[in-house]
């Protein structure tokens, strides 16, 4: 091995050390300091579950209260499908304190697992520079940060997404088991069924009807631990609900000054009380917005309802999807699937109305393409590579860095970056898909 490569990989080493030293930090500061919004209300829906309550509503009157510290109304904000309330269950015999602990470690894990998976449905061999290089960028990369910052799901269905796809980029057969594993990721983040039109599109029927025969059993099973009252509850009052209004249920719906005071108990401006124990509401404020819906919706003036502007705009992606994936003649190679997906979850994340920047740990997977791709890509593929490693940076890099660089177009900077990504790969996947060979990773020495 040649002394460059020696030096190289010691520079690695040392920056995979720094960040993941970084990493572990801030995970520990936010397990000290922060309620960790989102996953405050995923435990507290999963409380609501245990007791046989609704997940959607507070209970301020209960002892102790169901309500997670950050709600302003009546209604929580808990968004996801009751089933969802009842996988979060579990963790409620933990205490708050270390339930947050137990879920950022299992949200790191997932991240890696996931990261792991793919870069086996990849095959060939990652070099050991390019292994250091992406579990660096991994730690150092914003959207994980601030994913756990907020506690949020993301990394699970990360992790069930490539579990689902692994076969299909490998070149397997179609299966049930992908549709499966894309009910089940969403039934912990709705976004998740956006992946069954791109399936139809690829011709992966059976995966499909995978998805169905999920959707069937997490309706079973919802229908079991919440009864058909619930369903109907879900489906007639709170999902037509939480698609105009999010977390908010009207301004006659606040918590009445008493009772959120009453709340609040002692505890200082900013802070939250959980168990006892004071938390900062969030630990530091960053760009939040990651979905073209806001803007928009907001710079046309459109009057549309988010859902029906994020079905419009879906739709759109989906014929460019139809009118620019590639054809192979054969199987196509690993690397032009996985950047075909990868394009899908970027245009998932661009089309849902509430994507926020946590939820951006969607699109990792596009580093491991382009460690795994680049050496052998030529052309067109190269180029997608590196605007795709663009993107990739501009969602990556710290907020005080971006604004330095961009100022207030700062603000847009995750739903840049996942259009980046969308389109560089959308057209890699093509060139890869007709280079000669499947481009693959040298081995590493």
């Amino acid at each position: 091995m040649s002394r460059a490569r020696v030096l190289l990989r010691a520079a690695l080493v040392v920056l995979l050390a720094a960040s993941a030293a970084r990493l572990a930090a801030l995970a520990l500061r936010f397990g000290r300091e922060s309620v960790q919004a989102d996953f405050s209300a995923f435990y507290t829906a999963g409380r609501a579950a245990r007791a046989g309550l609704s997940p959607y509503w507070n209970a301020p009157e209960r002892e102790p209260p169901l309500w997670d510290g950050v709600s302003e109304f009546q209604t929580s904000r808990f968004l996801y499908p009751p089933l969802a309330a009842s996988a979060f269950a579990p963790l409620t015999w933990m205490s708050y304190a270390v339930a947050k602990h137990a879920w950022m470690a299992l949200s790191l894990a997932a991240v890696g697992a996931a990261m792991v998976v793919l870069a086996r449905a990849l095959g060939g061999s990652l070099s050991v520079e390019a292994r250091l290089a992406v579990a660096a960028f991994t730690c150092a990369f914003q959207p994980l940060v601030l994913h756990l910052e907020r506690g949020q799901v993301d990394a699970f269905t990360l992790l069930l997404a490539a579990l689902a796809l692994a076969p299909v980029i490998a070149g397997g057969r179609d299966r049930l088991a992908t549709g499966v594993l894309i009910a089940a990721a969403a039934v912990l983040k709705p976004i998740a069924a956006g992946l069954v039109p791109f399936l139809l599109l690829r011709r992966r029927f059976r995966a499909a009807g995978g998805f169905g025969l999920g959707a069937v059993l997490a309706l079973g099973a919802t229908v079991a631990l919440h009864g058909t009252s619930g369903l109907a509850a879900y489906l007639t009052r709170e999902l037509p609900r939480i698609s105009v209004e999010g977390e908010a249920h009207g301004e006659t719906m606040r918590l009445d000054p008493d009772v959120r005071a009453r709340l609040r108990g002692r505890a200082a401006p900013g802070t939250v009380l959980r168990d006892g124990r004071a938390y900062r509401i969030e630990s530091f404020r960053f760009v939040t917005n990651a979905s073209l819906v806001r803007p928009l919706k907001r710079r046309l003036g459109l009057r549309l309802a988010p859902t029906r502007l994020a079905l419009l705009l879906l739709g759109a992606l989906l014929l460019a999807f139809a009118a620019w994936s590639f054809r192979a003649p054969g199987p196509p190679p690993p690397a032009a699937e996985l950047a075909y997906w990868q394009a899908a979850l970027a245009a998932l994340l661009l089309a849902w109305p509430v994507t926020w920047a946590m939820n951006a740990v969607w699109l990792l997977p596009a580093a491991l393409l382009a460690a795994s791709a680049w050496p052998e890509a030529r052309g067109a593929a190269r180029a997608g590579l590196a605007v795709a490693a663009l993107g990739l940076l501009l969602a990556g890099v710290p907020d005080p860095a971006a604004r330095a660089v961009l100022g207030g177009a700062a603000n847009l900077r995750y739903v840049a970056a996942e259009a980046l990504v969308l389109a560089s790969l959308l057209a890699a996947s093509r060139a890869l898909a007709r280079a000669p060979t499947a481009p693959a990773s040298r081995a590493p020495s």
